[in-house]
């Protein structure tokens, strides 16, 4: 006899299935067989099978059966079992090589005629755990138990992630429900737990299950089929328990198929038909009433979250206008923002308390404690130089709307005295932080605090220790947070080393728990003895750099204390893009500043192997990257000027590891931001906002675009220029009326080349190119068609060692590095893009553009976070989703010689701003040279 039969149903399983029967080879117990049960599949999963039958005769053992779904192939399976144990495997997912040995003999061990493990779920991104099943390993429960005495046994549905002794199924005549396709594992295990005599439970990974979005099994339909099987089980179950007098026991799983059922209308929401919808809810009102037992609102407090109590409530006295409407708020995060209420009387409310407050005892939050609830404190600024300190960032509290009426105060505490000095803070709009921290469904808008500039000096400091404190005042009911700041939360402590101030010496103590300012009187004597220590701490961190063999930045370091004073006396612009590229707008500025006014000792940054070199070296004064010079003029320079991130792309290895030392040096240099897209896009004040970038200068392409800055990025009104982008002043010359570009952008959830052959983004274009109505078009009109796709797709296809198919002769396939995108923008007459930003620069040259967008929802949630511009309703071109719609348009444009309509080139001006005279890059010169140091 077999210790373990392991059956694997197969249907259609060819993507995943060798994954599953690998991992079976792997089995460390040796004892086992392997039934595959091909369900009638037809792709190549029977010839995958067979391979390993044929390689592994000892193991695998296939049996072929007509379609009849799961239940039926795990069946058959169970007719030809010969195993003391029966386990259930699906093909898309797998076990690790200890699996099944460690179950049976668990099982075996404990004569235990079940057996449950854990589940640990994954995708192509992540893996995580299932949260309820941590109940079940609580390591206070007894590794033997029974159903019946520990009833959170029955959470676990999956028949996966257990153990079966074979001759208890036999004897009870236990199979899966054919008659069901959602449910079938939760009847089957039901079953098995209440009538075997025990069921062993160990905390080991018995199951990894692969999460398909795109998987078409009923149990994944948006349909009301879905809910209809999912009554039938539960009906089936119920009588399971009154045929074996097991009534008293069903309130656990009733109560759990009852959350999954609510959640599951949730769920499928936005896809079910409004027919099929009030189907749903006819049958959620059939389903609570068909339970054994009903549950009273105590009874779901503890596992029934807010909505899933209102729902309950709705859904048994079959009020369907409330139902929707609620499924209406859940469905739409973004409109009904989910922070808590607070009321004048300090009683806190689940949100949907301002849409129903008829029902505040389903919608209660109890047992709050306003001086523990969790907060986040994020100093993004933080300084001390001189006696002043400069300290911006935001607060907000979890679940709790940061308003714009909150008041925010900093407060300095001495800690034997506790007197206060307080500072009134002024709120910020921090957009980004409703959107990153908050996941768009909390209202954190106004967390954020306006960068204050204090002269410690004059605060009023007696001698002695004051910690640091925020304070929050809740504008409706006066309730006072308070918040310490911690020393971790200031990563560089040299960014507050000792200072002096005529007698008065001010230290930052961040060796502390929390931020501590220790103000003392010292004498002349001490005074030099401190200066002393501080020479003597820098020696220490300059010479740590030659213990570790970093020569190269020491010596930069000494050279900038020695000549440091020589190059900043020549006014340095210095410029960068990324590390190797020269041709977005930093490029082009460059460009104009060495033709127009050589005179200005301006120098360029790129890696000394990069292609894009040969195009700039005509214009001299190059540096190459990580050089001593880079990190010379990073120090020195009184421009920094780039349209990337300088800190990212700009800032060498060595200027970083010498500001950490010296962070004061760091602020010398001015900070132009040139930018290289348009702002609103998408959400991007997480990465541009003034705190995290500290730009003194910050190019716009448009009035709108600067407010919009001045809005939600923290910049004042001198900070932001409207000039439009230097690379615009390229975008001039005839185009080619018979050729047009497309070109799409990336989608960041395509991780792998698997993935990309899979996805509806690739298979879309490529229907694209095979369109035979698009190919007789340009065949009658003698159009090339330029297929540009993006970099990230084309390197997946080059490690594939497949390159796109054109199609057409008339289609060409440009390659990445061939030409530049600039060059492309404006050889073409008509762009057919999706959300890419390069739209704009062929919109500056009223050339028309048609935004093809099907998968607009999955691109604004898992790729970027749309801005203010609504990419449905704003844009200067014709917004289609289908493929035939598409073609409509192409045509339309080639027969109407390639003219953009006169309503979107109304539009385009709200986007783009063209100088009266002159160029952009004038203009943004003469904005640079204005500066004020």
């Amino acid at each position: 006899m077999k210790s373990v039969s392991v059956i694997v149903p197969i249907y259609n399983a060819e993507k995943y299935v060798v994954e599953c029967l690998d991992s079976l080879v792997e089995q460390s117990l040796e004892n086992i067989e392997v039934l595959l049960i091909n369900d009638g599949s037809t792709d190549n999963s029977q010839t995958i099978a067979e391979e390993y039958v044929t390689n592994h005769p000892h193991l695998f053992q296939l049996i072929n059966k007509e379609n009849g779904g799961v239940a039926s192939a795990r069946n058959r399976g169970l007719t030809v079992a010969t195993g003391e144990y029966v386990a259930f495997l699906d093909p898309d997912d797998y076990v690790l090589p200890n699996t099944y040995r460690v179950m049976y003999l668990k099982s075996r061990n404990t004569q235990s005629d079940t057996f449950i493990g854990n589940i640990r779920c994954f995708n192509t991104t992540r893996t995580w755990g299932i949260p309820y099943m941590a109940k079940l390993f609580d390591k206070e429960l007894p590794e033997v138990r029974h159903i019946k005495t520990n009833p959170e046994l029955g959470l676990s549905a999956s028949s996966c992630n257990k153990l079966f002794k074979r001759n208890f199924l036999e004897r009870h005549h236990i199979q899966f429900d054919e008659e069901i396709s959602v449910g079938e594992d939760l009847l089957f295990t039901q079953q098995c737990l209440y009538l075997s005599n025990h069921t062993c439970v160990a905390n080991i990974n018995s199951l990894n299950y692969r999460v398909i979005q795109s998987e078409a099994s009923l149990s994944k339909r948006e349909d009301v089929r879905f809910f209809v099987h999912h009554y039938k089980a539960v009906q089936k179950l119920k009588a399971f328990y009154l045929a074996n007098h097991l009534e008293q026991y069903s309130h656990t799983v009733e109560k759990a198929q009852w959350k999954f059922f609510i959640n599951s209308i949730t769920l499928r929401y936005k896809k079910l038909s409004k027919q099929d919808l009030d189907a749903v809810l006819d049958i959620g009102w059939e389903f609570y009433n068909s339970f054994i037992h009903s549950f009273t609102l105590d009874e779901l407090v503890e596992e029934f979250n807010h909505y899933e109590r209102l729902a309950h409530e709705f859904l048994r006295k079959k009020q369907k206008n409330d139902m929707l409407f609620l499924l209406e708020i859940m469905s739409t995060p973004e409109t009904y923002k989910r922070s808590n209420i607070l009321t004048e009387k300090r009683e806190v409310y689940n949100f949907l308390y301002a849409h129903f407050p008829k029902y505040r005892r389903y919608l209660h939050v109890s047992n709050v404690n306003f001086k523990k609830i969790p907060s986040v404190l994020k100093v993004e600024t933080f300084f001390v130089y001189d006696g002043m300190l400069t300290i911006g960032g935001y607060l907000f509290h979890h679940g709790y709307k940061a308003g714009e009426r909150d008041k925010k105060q900093l407060i300095f505490r001495n800690t034997e005295t506790k007197k206060e000095v307080v500072i009134d803070l002024e709120n910020e709009l921090r957009t980004d932080v409703s959107n990153y921290n908050g996941a768009r469904v909390q209202d954190y808008d106004y967390s954020g605090f306006k960068t204050k500039q204090l002269h410690l000096c004059r605060l009023g400091l007696s001698n002695g220790f004051w910690e640091m404190i925020f304070v929050v005042e809740k504008d409706v009911n006066k309730i006072r947070l308070e918040r310490k700041i911690q020393s971790k939360l200031i990563e560089n402590k040299n960014v507050a080393k000792r200072n002096m101030i005529g007698s008065l010496q001010i230290d930052t103590l961040l060796n502390r728990k929390h931020v501590t300012i220790k103000v003392s009187d010292v004498t002349l004597l001490t005074r030099v003895k401190n200066k002393l220590i501080t020479y003597r701490n820098n020696w220490k961190q300059e010479w740590s750099l030659v213990c570790k063999k970093q020569y190269k930045t020491w010596w930069t370091l000494w050279m900038y204390k020695i000549m440091g004073t020589f190059y900043k006396k020549k006014d340095i612009w210095f410029i960068g893009e990324r590390n190797d590229t020269a041709q977005d707008n930093s490029y082009h500025m460059f460009k104009y500043i060495r033709t127009k006014h050589p005179h200005i000792p301006c120098y360029y940054v790129i890696d000394k192997d990069a292609e894009d070199r040969k195009q700039i070296e005509q214009y001299g004064n190059l540096v190459y990257s990580n050089t001593i010079k880079h990190t010379l003029f990073l120090l020195t320079a009184s421009k920094i000027i780039n349209s990337y991130s300088d800190k990212v792309f700009m800032h060498s290895k060595a200027y970083k590891d010498i500001v950490c030392i010296y962070p004061e040096w760091s602020r010398y240099s001015q900070n132009i931001f040139l930018q290289h897209g348009i702002i609103g896009v998408s959400r991007v004040n997480h990465v541009l906002h003034k705190n995290k970038t500290n730009y003194d200068m910050f190019i716009a392409s448009s009035k709108g675009e600067k407010n919009h800055l001045l809005k939600e990025y923290g910049y004042k009104e001198e900070e932001v220029k409207v000039t439009g982008l230097a690379r615009w002043d390229n975008l001039k010359g005839e185009c080619n009326k018979r050729e047009m570009l497309i070109m799409p952008t990336w989608r960041a959830w395509i991780k792998d080349e698997e993935s990309l052959l899979e996805s509806e983004y690739f298979q879309r274009l490529q229907s694209l190119l095979h369109n035979k109505e698009l190919h007789a078009l340009i065949e009658r009109y003698h159009i090339t068609i330029n297929f540009y796709l993006h970099y990230e797709a084309q390197r997946l296809l080059a490690k594939l060692g497949i390159s796109l198919d054109a199609a057409h002769s008339h289609i060409h396939v440009i390659q990445k590095d061939s030409i530049s995108v600039q060059q492309l923008l404006k050889n073409n007459a008509l762009l057919v893009t999706d959300y890419s930003t390069v739209s704009f620069d062929f919109a500056y040259m009223q050339k028309p553009v048609i935004f093809y967008q099907f998968d607009y929802d999955l691109f604004f949630s898992k790729h970027y976070r749309e801005g203010i511009i609504n990419h449905r309703t704003d844009l200067f071109g014709k917004v289609v989703e289908t493929e035939d719609d598409l073609v409509a348009k192409i045509t339309y444009y080639v027969t109407n010689n390639m003219k953009m309509e006169a309503e979107y080139k109304e539009k385009t001006k709200q986007f783009v701003m063209k100088p009266t005279s002159g160029t952009h890059c004038e203009l943004i010169f003469n904005e640079i040279k204005n500066m004020d140091r």
